[in-house]
């Protein structure tokens, strides 16, 4: 029997976005992130703000490509991953278009650590 966990995938994420489970989905997402970019070879470490930037360009992108699948009616979701390889076109043409933006980092990395500690996520499990 073939069950299309798609058809469910809208209320799992409205439980998920509930007050209460927020903080646990926003860990788990966390942790999924963190486990494709491992998964993907990535050795940066926690005190390097690439490893905060890479993960949370997938995050975005795991988020908007999971909304626009949830609406999308095409075959095999056709469309989703033509979406999908337009939004990692986007990422990759924006981190070649921040290469002079160097002097922003400790900034950018002070936030990203604070939005780390405020959801509780952890750093790279090596």
């Amino acid at each position: 029997m073939h069950v299309r966990f798609i058809d469910q995938w809208p209320q799992a994420v409205a439980l998920l976005a509930e007050p209460q489970n927020a903080p646990r989905a926003l860990k788990l997402l966390a942790l999924m992130v963190d486990d494709i970019w491992q998964y993907c070879g990535d050795t940066t470490a926690t005190s390097d703000i690439n490893w905060y930037t890479k993960r949370a360009m997938l995050t975005g992108v795991y988020t908007a490509t999971e909304v626009y699948m949830m609406q999308d009616k095409s075959e095999d979701f056709r469309d989703t991953w033509e979406f999908l390889d337009r939004r990692l076109s986007d990422v990759a043409a924006l981190g070649k278009s921040t290469a002079g933006l160097k002097e922003l980092s400790p900034i950018a990395a002070s936030i990203f650590a604070t939005l780390k500690n405020v959801a509780g996520a952890p750093g790279p499990r090596y």
